[in-house]
């Protein structure tokens, strides 16, 4: 088997040194770590490329983490929020509760009203005057709990 001979390329060889391109080409020794050019620059590529590829992974590693921990502050973001709402849930039907109270009371008072004498000034007319006028109070004060 003829040994295979590597030109060096032009750029690497003197023009005065081109007699010794021939001599250079061939490998000092096979058991020593000399390596073609060719092959330590496939070799470079291939090292630089598994290297971004790493780079790349730990990115990737490092946002997953980060939205990892995102998530978990929504998580218990999200339970304070359904804590809050059902407290809000819990006023309002209250305050509706209340409402028709009130609703039920003036009404009462108000059929009380119509059925009682109209002389003017009556102690049943005062009466009446000041518990409607404690209820319209008590309708437009702000419900418990706000």
């Amino acid at each position: 088997m003829a040994a295979r001979r590597t030109v060096l390329p032009v750029s690497d060889v003197a023009a005065e040194e081109a007699g010794l391109a021939a001599g250079l080409a061939i490998p000092a020794n096979v058991t020593d770590d000399y390596v073609p050019y060719r092959y330590h620059r496939q070799i470079e590529h291939m090292t630089w490329a598994t290297d971004l590829a790493s780079r790349h992974v730990a990115a990737g590693r490092a946002v997953n983490e980060s939205l990892r921990n995102e998530v978990q502050g929504f998580a218990a973001e999200l339970a304070q929020l359904r804590a809050h709402y059902g407290r809000l849930e819990r006023a309002l039907t209250a305050a509706r509760a209340e409402i028709e109270e009130l609703r039920a009371e003036m009404a009462a008072a108000a059929e009380e009203s119509a059925q009682a004498p109209t002389n003017g000034g009556s102690p049943a007319g005062v009466a009446i005057a000041r518990r409607l006028t404690g209820l319209w109070a008590r309708g437009t004060a702000a419900p418990k709990g706000w």
